[in-house]
């Protein structure tokens, strides 16, 4: 049996700049809306709603995503 790589399903997203738990995130998609550079996607599913890091490159640290989420699920990374 082949086995499956399902790395990119982990609940914890990053870029270098950023750290995310898509599990608390409550899919209000302020971040999505305030990323000048479009890092963030949306996973949209009936039960299953929150953001993911579609362009991990292109973030330039501007932290604009941090002061979107008032909820705490993105935070300024250790650099």
């Amino acid at each position: 049996m082949r086995q499956r790589n399902f790395k990119h399903r982990s609940k914890e997203i990053q870029t270098k700049y950023i750290h995310a738990t898509g599990k608390h995130c409550e899919a209000c998609w302020k971040c999505v809306e305030a990323c000048p550079q479009g890092v963030f996607g949306k996973v949209g599913f009936l039960f299953h709603k929150h953001i993911i890091i579609v362009q991990p490159d292109a973030c330039t640290g501007c932290l604009k995503c941090v002061t979107a989420c008032k909820y705490g699920v993105i935070v300024k990374g250790n650099l």
